[in-house]
């Protein structure tokens, strides 16, 4: 506690603070003037104090620093009028500061009392204050009380305000109170103001609206004499209606419009999204307006009538045309948009069917056309909106010939597939083409009649000329519409092309008439293949000899494999699925007696076997010859998605859908060895263990599933055929994140039993992955499986050679594994090596064990490797600047720097780039002095240079905390007071203290003899804008009374530049010097 006094504040006799904390720690009276002058020193110096950063804000949202402050002078006995009154009247800068704050924390705080105290005293209701924000802003209490949450709290502290004469007009941020008022939406605040005669702000009405106020705020806003008209944007520039009929707000609307707003002035017409913008972006029409909107987006402008007529506000657009708003105008700019063309772009059709009925001309509106000198009706063609189409054609609209050719072509589509013949007909005679294909399935209106089974139609269509050339068409509905196709010679073409799939759904719809005519005409032989074929909604099989053998037809299976039919997976997939469904093996069996062997893979119906626990299948499919080697297919839909939760497993291999298995693929798991370790059927595993020869990596993936999923019965059988112990398996649920194989898993799960069979198969240590093996098993921390795996590799040094993972050491260092970091140094290991990641997003930084136990702040670590001592070698890079000195000072055990230092540190680091700092800055700025005499006794440079962005000198660094006494002994040890800031951001040590509001440091800089005067009078005078702007106006005027104010100085401050501003300035100063460089050049 001293140490920190002596930091923050000086001492009025030598051991002041040691008596001070002595009597805080042993509970002794501490009296209350002693505290007080703490306080009020903190205070003046805007110190934070009774801080927590887990508790900044109490349960009424007042900060604990102002309730704490209200509540020292209360308990002190100075919040009484006559103290308030002498405080207010003191001339001085520490008096000032602490009124500043006391007033700023009574409104912050929304203590009536005190503020009435203090306004009654002689503050000022007009003395700005601070907020308490991340962004540093300050406000005046007027304009702040307008804008607190709570309404009441609002009118109540106004109402103070104002019977202190306050002044209404005033604004923060070009920010006034009656602004803040709407903001919040306070009815009753709005009312006070204007009545006492506040100023309308420009934007008035554009507030209420954003802030969506109620019509009573509308309301006093236009009876105080609002301006309707007024464009407040300059290049987006609308009127109130305009934002108002965007939003569809129709009250509103109607309100402004009975109070005389113009429903005919213009808005403008944009797609980025502003609010008074109707969006023209549903519709490829505008492309030029698009283009243009974006580089400019006041280029065209429409009025309200257009807005709400994009935007398809039918309610609006009558409230509009009710108050005479002008459709077909005869004035317009060039750049207008008449609103049947916004309408029609935006394909709101009701839109567009109002304003025709209100008498909008189609021909003025195209007037306005904009892209490729198309008419309206032609644009909405070649959109294909039809009902849009049928409005504008009703209303007179023309088109060219083409274009009505692809309308009727488009329409032909819609009425046959309602079979309305008529329509269909008379469509035909107007010119619609009957080819025209598609892409969905059926492709053509051929197609579409056949599959609806309307003879009538196809008979309309054919002799239109539609033929079945091109015609994807999946199904023929019954056995007469096929009869009617032979009859019309349209049968043996379509088959040509679609007879397979055709075939395929008969023999599915148990449709034998249909099926014994297709197989007449040959349709089981493959057809033509379509060029960018549409595909067949829903799950489906593709052969006709794979539907016969899901549907259980042995009998027409033997018909279709005598005419050349073979069995593949898919075919072997089928009969199996059939079996499952119907729960019986004669279908197989017969399927089996009749056509087998079958030399060929099928791991997909084992699997389903597998699934079922159907021991039976499985000796059928193997004695048949089938290979159960392979990739098996996995049937998921979105209420099954986890393949590995057995009780699921039957479900997705026996789905309902006959065909899944053509229409999934899934590499989740790669052998039907993975399903049978989830099953858990001993029996199953040693059939299909003895049935083929399974490779090392299948064994060992089924390994890894086994161990993952707790079914250990099967691991010694694994282990003993060898499966690879190192074989890494994903899974399907990506929330899991399990070890990725088995030795990963004994590790993680701190089996030593396990740990030790892996041993007796395979040396882990001759593994490629053995230091990974290593480093994990120190991240699981499981010392005695650590100490098997160091055994067994023999010397822990030889682990380093050759190697790019991380040094044991490190790991264990990161991982805060002391005990593995003790046995390390005990086997020896190089306690100095060290490690440059090429994965710095993997491994961090890198660098020594000691520098990586500072970096994690391990102050036990860092005390093992120093005792055992470990070498300083620092490699600092410009993106890791800190050093392990630097992450001693930071953690701030002064033990802990002494030992880094007597084992070679350099007190001064590497020369420091982008956001470095020194050992000694680093101290400085946490305000630890003892650390800091510590630095300087050995040696530190108090004057080392800043890092170019976001450093500081030591002093500065001091300056800016408010650390008096650091500050003290820094400039007794030499540091420079007017060292240069660093770059646009940084500050000088003037700078810094006032901007922190640091009195008393400015008081001494001052004393000290600080330059601030001929070229250093910039930099005083940035340290009074710098205190302005943050709040600390009592800082500010105490800095101009230290010298003299003159007009050159306000000049100076209007015109100097901070922080982006000046970055920005540099950056275009730079850039035009090497403009004329290269124009020189």
């Amino acid at each position: 506690m001293a140490a920190l006094l002596n930091s923050i504040m000086p001492e009025e006799y030598d051991g002041q603070h040691l008596i001070v904390s002595e009597k805080i720690y042993s509970n002794s009276e501490l009296h209350l003037e002693e505290f007080m002058r703490i306080a009020l020193f903190l205070l003046s110096n805007n110190q934070v104090f009774g801080y927590d950063e887990h508790d900044t804000i109490l349960e009424d949202g007042v900060s604990e620093q102002d309730a704490l402050l209200l509540i020292l002078f209360r308990i002190s006995g100075c919040l009484n009028i006559s103290n308030i009154r002498t405080l207010v009247s003191l001339h001085g800068a520490t008096a000032e500061a602490i009124a500043e704050k006391l007033f700023a924390s009574a409104i912050r705080s929304c203590d009536f009392q005190a503020i009435g105290l203090m306004l009654e005293a002689g503050m000022s209701p007009d003395s700005p204050i601070p907020i308490m924000n991340v962004k540093g802003e300050s406000s005046v209490p007027l304009v702040y009380a307008a804008g607190i949450g709570d309404n009441d709290l609002s009118v109540k502290m106004i109402c103070l305000l104002l019977l202190h004469n306050v002044d209404l007009n005033q604004n923060q941020a070009g920010q006034s109170a009656l602004e803040r008022a709407i903001y919040s939406k306070n009815e009753e605040l709005v009312g006070i103001l204007i009545s006492n005669g506040v100023q309308l702000p420009p934007r008035a009405l554009e507030n209420a609206f954003y802030s969506q106020c109620s019509m009573s705020i509308f309301e006093m806003l236009l009876d105080a004499g609002a301006d309707m008209e007024q464009r407040p944007h300059r290049i987006q520039a609308s009127t109130a209606l305009g934002y108002i009929v965007n939003a569809g707000k129709t009250e509103l609307a109607q309100l402004l419009l009975s109070r005389g707003a113009n429903p005919d002035s213009l808005h403008p017409v944009g797609i980025a999204g502003s609010s008074p913008y109707p969006k023209t972006s549903k519709s490829p029409f505008l492309s030029v307006l698009k283009c243009s909107l974006l580089e400019l987006p006041n280029k065209y402008q429409t009025a309200a009538l257009g807005v709400a007529a994009c935007k398809g506000d039918i309610p609006m657009m009558k409230i509009l045309l009710t108050a005479h708003a002008t459709i077909n105008r005869t004035d317009n700019p060039n750049n207008y948009l008449h609103p049947l063309v916004l309408a029609i772009t935006s394909k709101e059709r009701e839109a567009t069917r109002i304003l025709l009925e209100a008498g909008a001309d189609i021909q003025a509106a195209e007037k306005y056309k904009l892209a490729n000198g198309r008419s309206l009706l032609e644009q909405v063609l070649q959109e294909k909106d039809l009902p849009l189409c049928r409005i504008l054609l009703a209303n007179g609209a023309e088109a060219g010939a083409q274009f009505m050719q692809d309308y009727y072509s488009s329409q032909l589509w819609e009425y046959v597939k309602q079979n309305d013949t008529e329509t269909v007909a008379l469509l035909l005679q107007f010119g619609a083409r009957a080819n025209d294909l598609h892409g969905d399935l059926p492709n053509s209106v051929l197609g579409l009649a056949i599959i609806n089974g309307n003879w009538t139609m196809i008979s309309l269509l054919q002799s239109a000329g539609a033929t079945g050339v091109g015609n994807a068409i999946p199904f023929i509905p019954s056995i007469e519409t096929a009869r009617f196709l032979e009859q019309r010679n349209l049968l043996p073409q379509l088959l040509w092309a679609n007879g397979p799939m055709i075939l395929a759904d008969a023999i599915i719809a148990e449709n034998e008439p249909l099926t014994s005519l297709l197989l007449r005409y040959g349709a089981d032989h493959p057809g033509r293949v379509f060029e960018n074929e549409p595909e067949m909604p829903g799950i489906r099989v593709n052969t006709p000899l794979e539907a016969a053998l899901g549907c259980g037809d042995l009998s027409l299976a033997r018909i279709i494999i005598s005419r050349g039919g073979r069995v593949t997976e898919a075919e072997m997939n089928a009969v199996m699925w059939r079996a499952a469904m119907s729960q019986d093996h004669s279908v197989l069996l017969g399927f089996i007696n009749m056509f087998g062997p079958f030399p060929l893979s099928s791991p997909t119906a084992i699997a389903m076997a597998v699934c079922l626990n159907d021991e039976s299948a499985i000796h059928h499919l193997l004695e048949a010859g089938v290979d159960p080697r392979g990739v098996p297919k996995l049937y998921f839909d979105q209420y099954h998605p986890e393949i590995f939760e057995h009780k699921l497993a039957i479900y997705l291999y026996t789905s309902e859908k006959m065909g899944w298995w053509n229409c999934n693929k899934s590499h989740l798991i790669h052998s039907v060895l993975e399903l049978v370790v989830l099953g858990g059927n001993r029996g199953i595993f040693q059939t299909l263990l003895g049935a083929t020869t399974w490779t090392r990596e299948e064994k060992g993936r089924a390994l890894s599933i086994s161990l993952h999923f707790c079914k250990r019965k099967f691991v010694q059988d694994l282990l003993d055929i060898g499966a690879d112990i190192h074989q890494d398996v994903e899974f399907i649920d990506s929330s899991i994140n399990p070890p990725s194989n088995p030795v990963k898993v004994a590790l993680s799960e701190g089996d030593v039993p396990l740990l030790r069979n892996f041993l007796t198969v395979d040396r882990i240590v001759d593994h490629a992955d053995s230091r990974g093996y290593m480093q994990y098993a120190i991240k699981h921390g499981n010392l005695e499986q650590f100490r098997i795996l160091l055994t067994a590799n023999g010397t822990v040094n030889g682990l380093l050679k050759d190697s790019k993972e991380e040094p044991l050491l490190q790991t264990a260092v990161r991982f805060r594994k002391t005990e593995i970091v003790s046995l390390l140094l005990e086997t020896g290991v190089d306690i100095n090596a060290t490690y440059n990641s090429p994965d710095r997003h993997r491994f961090g930084p890198g660098g020594t064990a000691l520098y990586i136990a500072g970096e994690a702040e391990n102050v036990e670590v860092m005390t093992i490797l120093l005792k055992a001592g470990v070498m300083i070698h620092d490699v600092p890079t410009p993106r890791y600047q800190k050093t392990t000195l630097w992450h001693a000072v930071k953690r701030g055990d002064l033990e802990v720097v002494k030992m880094v230092l007597a084992a070679g540190a350099d007190v001064n680091g590497p020369l420091l780039e982008d956001g470095g700092v020194s050992p000694l800055q680093q101290a400085a700025k946490q305000g630890n002095m003892e650390l800091v005499d510590l630095l300087l006794r050995a040696g530190a440079n108090v004057n080392q240079e800043p890092a170019a962005r976001g450093g500081a000198t030591a002093l500065q660094f001091a300056a800016i905390q408010g650390y008096i006494g650091i500050v003290r002994k820094l400039l007794d040890a030499g540091a420079n007071a007017q060292a240069p800031s660093a770059g646009p951001f940084g500050r000088t040590a003037l700078e810094g203290a006032a901007e922190n509001g640091r009195l008393d440091i400015l008081q001494l800089f001052l004393n000290e003899r600080v330059v601030i005067e001929d070229n250093d009078r910039i930099e005083y005078l940035r340290a009074i804008k710098l205190a302005q702007q943050n709040g600390h106006y009592v800082v500010a005027k105490f800095l101009k009374s230290f010298s003299g104010w003159a007009e050159v100085d306000a000049v100076c401050y209007e015109e100097e530049l901070l922080d982006w501003e000046e970055e920005r300035m540099l950056n275009e100063t730079e850039e035009e010097l090497l403009s004329r460089s290269g124009h020189g050049g």
